[in-house]
């Protein structure tokens, strides 16, 4: 265990010292947390490149959590406590550089087991990925394992395959998506109603129906295009001089490795496919019901929405890595997030808003109203408006700070007991007090249920 003797007299060394050293590579939004106790950080090369016994070219920065003890290999991967350090195990440098990808949001290594045959050593590593989310409203984690094998001094990856794959549709229900289209690209949906070589707007609204939605079961696990399983309807718009419609019905879809998310939609005129956030882009809902009004909507039109208002940066040192820290969670420790924001000209008050993105309710967590633009870590708890994520699977949630001219006085929201969506909590800001809202910043992280006994 050489290896792992001197990480602990480095770091021992590193604490005597008091150098406390910042992490390289983190973004402006996620900071490393206050019990970060020392990085081993030299000079940078090549991961694909490194081995074994050229530990001193590994950047790790060490996190010091009581129950899951993870460190960050070079804002990589997050590497778990029961991921070992073995003599015998495939170097985590060359893992990352053969498993990493661009579109992974986050990756995590949480096991691995090393077996040696007949002089054959493999290392089988059990990985999790959270994926890119060009859709914006479908994220998407899987887990998987690897089959390195060590050939000579070298390790090489083997083979891979995933094991489960989940995807986020609660984002989808109710959706909206929009494209500009001809009526040669249209022509399987609305067969002859669309004049030929007419131009316009396409929209497909997603009912509120998609019951299933994830892998279906197929025998191939390998990362190409995955099947996906799911049974839901909606309606198709094409409004061009004349507004069309035509119903659909959608039986499957495929998904893959890049976040990407397609589904073939049928009317009664045939059958065509629709890549989210390739080929559309989602509007929100209010968009949508005033470009297809039959009517002028100015109430529709005119109503203020996030994307019409302007922003600001928020941070957070309660987030590294994409995650809240463990003692965030209502049942371990309920302590409420660090937050500093930029201060916006002309704002007395800023509403302090987190929801639980993943429930399908919008869960209420947070909600305060605050003069400053920082609040400290654990400045808030059940009595003062906040309680902390409790999800028994990982959940993704945004704290929304909206900067505002005005105090709103109470506006009645009741956290813990309570759902409500960005619209509605924009709508209450609004309702005595239009133009109040200034503009306003956003930051989004991953909870993992920790069970305390």
């Amino acid at each position: 265990m050489k290896r792992k003797n001197e990480r602990y007299l480095y770091l021992l060394a590193s604490m005597a010292a008091g150098a406390f050293l910042m992490f390289s590579g983190c973004s402006s939004t996620e900071t490393a947390p206050a019990d970060t106790e020392a990085e081993i950080s030299t000079a940078n090369t090549n991961a694909a490149e490194t081995n074994n016994d050229q530990d001193e070219n590994i950047e790790i920065e060490i996190i010091d959590d009581v129950s899951d003890k993870p460190y960050i290999y070079n804002n990589l991967c997050k590497v778990c406590e029961t991921y070992a350090d073995y003599n015998l195990q495939a170097p985590v440098e060359t893992v990352a550089a053969e498993l990493r990808k661009d579109t992974y949001k986050r990756m995590i290594l949480e096991n691995h087991t090393v077996e040696k045959t007949d002089g054959k050593v493999t290392d089988t590593i059990e990985y999790r990925i959270e994926l890119a989310n060009p859709s914006e409203r479908a994220g998407q984690t899987l887990k998987a394992k690897a089959v390195f094998e060590k050939d000579g001094e070298e390790w090489k990856l083997s083979s891979r395959e995933w094991n489960e794959w989940r995807i986020k549709n609660m984002g989808l229900c109710g959706s909206d998506w929009y494209k500009k289209a001809d009526s040669s690209a249209i022509k399987n949906w609305f067969g002859n109603e669309v004049p030929e070589d007419a131009e316009g707007d396409l929209y497909i609204h997603f009912k509120r129906n998609i019951y299933f939605i994830g892998t279906a079961k197929q025998s191939d696990t390998e990362f190409s295009d995955v099947a996906i399983g799911t049974n839901f309807s909606g309606t198709i718009y094409f409004v061009g001089d004349e507004k069309h419609e035509v119903n659909f019905k959608c039986m499957e879809g495929v998904t893959n490795e890049d976040g990407y998310i397609s589904f073939k939609l049928a009317t009664d005129n045939g059958e065509e496919s629709v890549n989210l956030g390739s080929d559309y882009s989602y509007i929100t809902p209010i968009e949508a019901e005033a470009a297809l009004s039959d009517e002028a909507n100015e109430d529709a039109a005119n109503k203020l929405t996030l994307d019409k208002i302007d922003t600001f940066n928020v941070s957070s040192e309660s987030i590294y890595y994409g995650e809240y820290k463990k003692e965030t969670g209502a049942n371990n420790g309920n302590v409420s997030p660090e937050l500093t924001w930029d201060k916006v000209e002309g704002a007395s008050k800023y509403a302090i808003f987190m929801i639980d993105l993943d429930d399908g309710i919008y869960h209420l967590h947070w909600y305060d109203l605050v003069d400053e633009c920082s609040v400290a870590e654990g400045a808030f708890d059940k009595s003062t408006g906040f309680t902390g994520p409790y999800p028994e699977a990982p959940h993704e949630y945004t704290i929304y700070v909206f900067a505002l001219k005005e105090d709103t006085g109470d506006l009645g929201l009741r956290v813990d007991a309570q759902g409500i969506d960005i619209q509605t909590f924009i709508d209450t800001l609004e309702a005595d007090k239009p133009g109040n809202i200034i503009s306003y910043g956003e930051i989004t992280a991953s909870y993992e249920f920790f069970k305390v006994y």
